[in-house]
C-alpha cells in the first residue's frame, strides 16, 4: 500500500483494540497491563509512521514511473485470490535510515554487541547445542546464527587472539541489520577506551529510506545449509545465498596426505618429551603473533603475587603446548601453499568429468541404434527348433567384463537346450546335464552362419 501511495491498512490495529477493550472489562489489574500494551502499540505505530515517511521520500525521489501501477496490480491480485494462492516471500527490513539528511560515508552507525566467548568455549557451546538438537530431533535445515568473530590484532600487547560475539540473547541495534551482497555498511575491529569493539560504519553516502545492511561473510561446509540460505537482497551482484560454500574435500585431502592423525599424535608426543623451548618454535610463534591471548587462561599464573613478577606471561604456558602449536602453524603455512594447487586440481577433475559426461551423451543415440540392430539380428536366429521362451534381457551390467559370444549364446538359450536334452524322458542332473547341454549347444552353434554369430 505504501508503494501504491495509499495509507497502511488499519484492520489489525482495529482488531487488536477490540480485544483490548474486552479484556479491560474483566479486572483492574488487567486494565493496567493493557495501558502498558497500548503504550507499546503507540510506540510501534510511531515507528511505522517514521518508516512510512522514509519510504515515501525514497519512492518520490528514486521510484520509477511504473512502480505505483505494479504495486496496485499486486495488491488487487492478492486481495482477490488470497494469500495462499498469491504467495509473496517477504524480504523484510532490518533497519532503515529515517533521518531527513541521511548518513555520510564512513559514519559510525552502532557497535555490534553481544556475549563474548573465547574460541574454545564457543566451540564447546556449538557442540552442546548440536548434540541436544540431534537428541530431541530439533535440528533445523538452516540454524540461526547471530555470532560474529572478532580477531585481536597481532600488534596487540597480548598478541593475536580470536573471540566470538554472540548476539542471540543479549544484543544491540547491529544484530538487526540484514544481509546484502552489495552492502551499505561494513564491520571493523576498533579500539575504544582500551577495549576492542566491532564498529559498524557506512560504506557510502546513504539517503533517507535506504536500508542498513552488511555482508555476513559466513562460510558453511554443509551443502544443505548452503541451499536453504536463500539471499533476498535483490541486487545485481547477488550470489543467491548469504553463505559461502566451502567444500571440505580439498581441505581433507591435503590434511590426510600431509598431516594424518598419526603425524599429529607424533607431534604431540615429541612436544611432551621436550624440556627446553627451541629457538625456531619461539620465533614462529612470535611471527604469527601467538602470545598470551591465543593461549587464554593457561598463560595466567594465579599463584604469583603482586611483587613476584607478571602473572600473565607466555612462559607460564607449558613447553609441550607451545611446541605443538608451533608444529600446527608449520602445517598451516604449508596448507596455504598446497591448498590452491589442490583446489585447482579438483576443478580440473570436475571439468574433465563434465567433458566425459557430455561426450557420453553425444554418442548415446549411436550406441542405442547399434543395440537395436544387434537385438533384431538375434531375433532372427534359428537354433533348429522354434523357441517358445522369450529371450531374457541381454543388457550388460555397467563396468562388467564382456562375455565371449558363444557363452553368451549358451546362457541365453540354456532352458531350451535343457528341454531338448530331457525330451526323451531321461532326467539328467549336475555335471551330466551340463555336458549334454554343451553338446547340443555346440551342434546348434555350428549350424549358425557367421552373420548370425
Amino acid at each position: 500500500r505504501i508503494l501504491e501511495g495509499l495509507e497502511p491498512s488499519q484492520l489489525q490495529e482495529t482488531q487488536h483494540s477490540d480485544s483490548l477493550s474486552q479484556e479491560a472489562d474483566e479486572t483492574q489489574s488487567e486494565s493496567k497491563s493493557q495501558n502498558c500494551t497500548s503504550c507499546k502499540d503507540t510506540k510501534s505505530n510511531e515507528s511505522h509512521i517514521f518508516l512510512k515517511h522514509a519510504l515515501e521520500s525514497k519512492i518520490k525521489k528514486c521510484g520509477p514511473m511504473w512502480l505505483k501501477a505494479a504495486a496496485a496490480l499486486i495488491r488487487l491480485a492478492s486481495d482477490s485470490m488470497g494469500d495462499d494462492f498469491f504467495r509473496i516471500h517477504p524480504k523484510g527490513h532490518g533497519s532503515v535510515v529515517i533521518g531527513e539528511h541521511g548518513l555520510k560515508a564512513n559514519s559510525l552507525v552502532t557497535y555490534y554487541r553481544g556475549e563474548v566467548y573465547p574460541s574454545w568455549r564457543w566451540c564447546e557451546k556449538l557442540d552442546a547445542i548440536e548434540r541436544t538438537q540431534e537428541i530431541l530431533n530439533l535440528r533445523p535445515n538452516l540454524p540461526d546464527f547471530y555470532n560474529m568473530a572478532m580477531e585481536r590484532p597481532m600488534k596487540d600487547p597480548r598478541g593475536y587472539g580470536m573471540l566470538f560475539v554472540d548476539a542471540s540473547r543479549k544484543s544491540g541495534l547491529g544484530s538487526s541489520f540484514s544481509h546484502s551482497c552489495d552492502p551499505t555498511c561494513e564491520v571493523r575491529v576498533v579500539a575504544l577506551n582500551g577495549r576492542l569493539s566491532l564498529a559498524m560504519t557506512t560504506l557510502r553516502d546513504l539517503e533517507r529510506g535506504e536500508e542498513l545492511t552488511f555482508d555476513y561473510n559466513a562460510v558453511t561446509e554443509s551443502l544443505n545449509e548452503y541451499r536453504f540460505a536463500v539471499c533476498l537482497c535483490g541486487h545485481q551482484k547477488c550470489r543467491g545465498s548469504f553463505l559461502h560454500f566451502a567444500t571440505a574435500d580439498c581441505y581433507q585431502q591435503v590434511l590426510s596426505r600431509n598431516s594424518p592423525i598419526a603425524v599429529r599424535f607424533a607431534n604431540l608426543a615429541r612436544g611432551c618429551m621436550k624440556k627446553v623451548m627451541s629457538k625456531e618454535d619461539s620465533e614462529l610463534l612470535l611471527k604469527h603473533g601467538f602470545n598470551t591471548a591465543a593461549f587464554g587462561a593457561v598463560s595466567f599464573n594465579h599463584h604469583i603475587g603482586p611483587n613476584g613478577g607478571t602473572p600473565d606471561s607466555i612462559e607460564n604456558v607449558p613447553i609441550w603446548l607451545r611446541t605443538y602449536v608451533a608444529d600446527t602453524l608449520r602445517y598451516i603455512q604449508y596448507e596455504r601453499r598446497a591448498l590452491p594447487v589442490a583446489l585447482l586440481c579438483n576443478q580440473i577433475e570436475k571439468k574433465e568429468k563434465e567433458q566425459e559426461d557430455t561426450a557420453a551423451k553425444k554418442y548415446e543415440p549411436e550406441k542405442k541404434l547399434k543395440q537395436q540392430n544387434k537385438g533384431s539380428s538375434n531375433s532372427k536366429q534359428d537354433v533348429g527348433a522354434p523357441l517358445s521362451e522369450s529371450v531374457p534381457d541381454s543388457k550388460p551390467i555397467a563396468g562388467s567384463k564382456p562375455q565371449p559370444t558363444y557363452f553368451f549364446y549358451v546362457q541365453n538359450h540354456r532352458e531350451h537346450f535343457a528341454s531338448t536334452v530331457n525330451k526323451d524322458g531321461t532326467k539328467l542332473k549336475g555335471l551330466e546335464l551340463s555336458r549334454a547341454i554343451n553338446a547340443v549347444a555346440s551342434d546348434a552353434w555350428s549350424n549358425l552362419s557367421d552373420e548370425e554369430k
